[in-house]
């Protein structure tokens, strides 16, 4: 979200008078943008979000008066917005997780965590209801199909995210040898949430494949159980990666087995690099693999280890229908450019101002 709202920012400002409203990152604006600070504490989550949700509540009504339009990115604060931003819907998330409670968080983490969860979903729920809100962006036509089920009272425009196109589509791919295991790359940092354990499974049931973890999640305990699935060998947890051009470029398959995504940046990056797309039916998966007559770019998978390794398998025995996908998924790809998503938004800011979205 943040990456997101600094490139959203950086283009509006050329022709939009912004004031920003954070907690952090502001040192970092654009020239001109005017900047309101709000004190929260580095950690925990819990308090930040607590915090800053009483704090912009406060100030948002000064901002307010100041201003024409108030753009929220996501629904952080109980003050009125004009145009709300989901960038992760928590009704979606505890839906697919089936509970508040972080999946693998035990103990105080796992009752602090389900405690933020449903403080969160609060908030969105008190966010997303006529009077206060006008309208909802959502970052993939999935998620725009959620929300507007979800709060039918409110209108929903898509307005999908962005990536920096340019450096993945310049990657230089290398081919995989003939007779070498299929190289799969997963991009997760909360590796419950994101289905990591879920890879693990699955890669006991495709012997063809190796995968790299890029990555800050529980290292720990991944690779024990990695180690207890027999897939240690296998399977390269990296840890952070500032840059993860190097892992597209070296993977034929981007896979996600996350619960739920709004959007799925890596699936997207990994698909403007020119991998095939192994993914769950979350956020923008069926947008780069469906067949739209030029050859899926991928495959939707359930979230189940065999299906996830059944299509692994299947792209592993046959390299050049796995070249053709990831050339079909660099395709879908390139219209998520950062100055379309800006576009879109600079479109719903005017119809807001001129009254065509209540």
């Amino acid at each position: 979200m943040e990456l997101v709202s600094a490139r959203l920012i950086e283009r509006l400002a050329i022709e939009v008078d912004l004031e920003v409203v954070a907690g952090d990152g502001l040192e970092t604006l654009p020239v001109g943008v005017r900047r309101t600070r709000i004190p929260i504490p580095d950690s925990p989550s819990l308090a930040r979000l607590v915090i800053f949700d009483a704090i912009a509540t406060v100030r948002l009504r000064a901002v307010r008066r100041r201003v024409d339009l108030v753009h929220s990115c996501g629904v952080v604060a109980h003050g009125r917005s004009d145009l709300v931003t989901v960038h992760l819907s928590h009704a979606s998330v505890v839906e697919a997780q089936g509970m508040f409670r972080p999946p693998g968080r035990t103990g105080i983490r796992g009752a602090a965590g389900a405690l933020r969860r449903r403080l969160a979903l609060g908030l969105e729920h008190w966010g997303l209801r006529p009077g206060r809100v006008r309208c909802v962006a959502a970052v993939s036509r999935a998620d725009e199909v959620d929300l507007a089920a979800r709060y039918p009272s409110l209108p929903v425009r898509l307005v999908e995210n962005g990536i920096d196109l340019d450096q993945f589509l310049a990657i230089d791919r290398t081919t995989r040898p003939d007779g070498e295991p299929l190289r799969v790359v997963v991009v997760a940092g909360d590796f419950e949430r994101k289905g990591v354990g879920l890879v693990l499974e699955a890669l006991a049931k495709a012997p063809s494949c190796v995968v790299r973890v890029a990555g800050d999640g529980d290292l720990a305990s991944m690779r024990l159980r990695a180690s207890h699935l027999g897939v240690a060998e296998r399977v390269e947890f990296l840890g952070h990666r500032a840059d993860v051009a190097h892992e597209y470029a070296w993977a034929d398959v981007v896979l996600s087995c996350s619960v739920h995504e709004s959007f799925g940046l890596s699936l997207v990056e990994g698909a403007a690099s020119g991998c095939a797309v192994v993914s769950t039916d979350t956020g923008a998966a069926q947008d780069l693999c469906r067949d739209e007559g030029a050859g899926a770019g991928g495959i939707v998978v359930e979230r189940d280890p065999s299906s996830v390794a059944a299509a692994l398998e299947s792209l592993s025995r046959d390299p050049h229908w796995c070249r053709a996908m990831g050339a079909n998924a660099r395709q879908r790809a390139s219209r998520f450019t950062w100055d379309a998503m800006a576009a879109r938004t600079a479109r719903i800011y005017a119809q807001l101002a001129q009254g065509e979205i209540a």
